[in-house]
């Protein structure tokens, strides 16, 4: 039998938007890399340590301070003037959310991160609540434009800050300020845009129906503060467990290392389930179809990046060699939690969001206190060790729940 002809226009045709998304990404996640590779290697480890204990604060903290509204954009919200209100209110909570904890930043000192979590909730390339309607307002390809664009502007003030400033490891943070008021300016951009004011009636209807959304939005944010918790609450439980802060510090930045270069994998799911969002909400076997590439894709891409790493350890980045253990473990973890992602995403799709809440937080809180009983006896391979069983636990609860619908 003579072999079908690949039609490569065919194929560049009906799988462009998912290069075009996954190139946005792999665009702004690129220049993460970049500067999170030139970092490690500039810093010390103590520093770089630091550095990644501020962006990880304002990554998790970012999510309960956009209290699930972006789940709630991507997954609930059908026409454009309801997408737009939601965008509206959405802004406007996690405003009142910060100002209502602006004392408690106050009394800890971290009052220098309030504007910095506005810019992560709100308009940061991953994550974010424009970013989430952007995607479900005007879909994959306008979208993966504004991801580039962001992701660039804010890694360059990211550089400039830290060769201009004395307290390098807080750049990241001092960079959010200008980026947040281009963020704004867009925002107004986006609101001139599309909305329209129909009367105060009008917006009364789309108030109650955001307030009223309120009990999915408590489970959304659980949901998320959750699965981003997976490994990310292992820097703080290194933070707060270890002995003394230098220690603290530089066991921060050697998980961290290990962890951000894990996290490349991440990169295939989220491309995949952002461009296929809207067709997974009306076809089951847009997800099984989904589900399949992700795995297979992974299984190619997981042993490339191991080979990557320890090349990197063995001749660059020295200072994190005899990490490959603790690396292994983490890469494992991540490909544990890559499983569990299209069986969450399918569960909040169906609005099941407060099932989608339970197994999350359940195994999370189980994570933290598996976590710190083993860094007690095994150090950082214990935190690993944790988190790779919880994460197997949370893959065959999702898949159970999953098939019982």
């Amino acid at each position: 039998m003579v072999p079908k002809r690949i039609n490569l226009k065919v194929l560049f045709a009906s799988n462009k938007n998912y290069l075009l998304y996954g190139t946005s990404i792999l665009f702004g996640r690129g220049i993460e890399y970049l500067l999170f590779f030139f970092l490690a290697y500039d810093m010390s480890q103590r520093d770089f340590g630091e550095f990644e204990f501020y962006k990880k604060i304002l990554e998790f903290g970012s999510v309960f301070v956009a209290f699930g509204t972006n789940s709630l954009i991507l997954t609930y919200t059908r026409g454009l003037q309801v997408k737009v209100s939601f965008l509206i209110f959405s802004c406007l909570l996690t405003l009142a959310i910060v100002i209502f904890i602006t004392p408690l930043l106050y009394r800890y000192d971290y009052l220098f991160i309030a504007i910095p979590l506005l810019y992560f909730a709100q308009f940061h390339h991953a994550n974010s609540i424009i970013q989430a309607f952007g995607l479900v307002a005007y879909g994959s390809k306008n979208n993966a434009y504004y991801k580039i664009i962001v992701a660039l502007i804010f890694s360059v003030l990211i550089l400039l800050f830290y060769f201009n400033i004395t307290e390098t490891p807080k750049a990241l943070v001092y960079a959010s300020y200008p980026v947040y008021s281009m963020g704004l300016v867009y925002l107004l951009y986006v609101l001139r845009r599309h909305w329209q004011f129909d009367g105060i009636l009008k917006i009364k209807t789309f108030f109650k129906l955001f307030i009223g959304q309120l009990g999915n939005m408590a489970a959304l944010i659980a949901g998320n503060i959750s699965n981003v918790a997976f490994l990310v609450t292992d820097i703080f439980v290194i933070r707060f467990m270890a002995k003394s802060e230098d220690l603290a510090l530089v066991e921060v930045a050697i998980y961290s290392f290990a962890l951000t270069i894990a996290s490349l994998i991440i990169i295939i799911p989220n491309t995949i389930l952002s461009v296929d969002l809207e067709k997974m909400k009306y076809n089951l076997d847009a997800f099984d179809a989904a589900k399949s590439k992700i795995v297979t894709l992974n299984l190619i891409i997981i042993p490339l990046v191991f080979i990557g790493y320890t090349l990197g350890v063995t001749f660059i980045y020295t200072e994190y060699n005899g990490t490959l253990m603790l690396f292994g473990l983490i890469l494992i973890s991540k490909f544990l939690q890559i499983l569990g992602m299209p069986y969450g995403t399918y569960l909040s799709i169906k609005r099941k969001y407060v099932l989608n809440f339970s197994i999350n937080l359940s195994v999370m809180l189980f994570n933290i206190a598996l976590s710190i009983s083993l860094y007690l006896y095994l150090n950082l391979l214990g935190i690993a060790i944790g988190s790779l069983v919880s994460l197997l636990i949370r893959f065959l609860l999702f898949r159970k729940y999953y098939k019982a619908l």
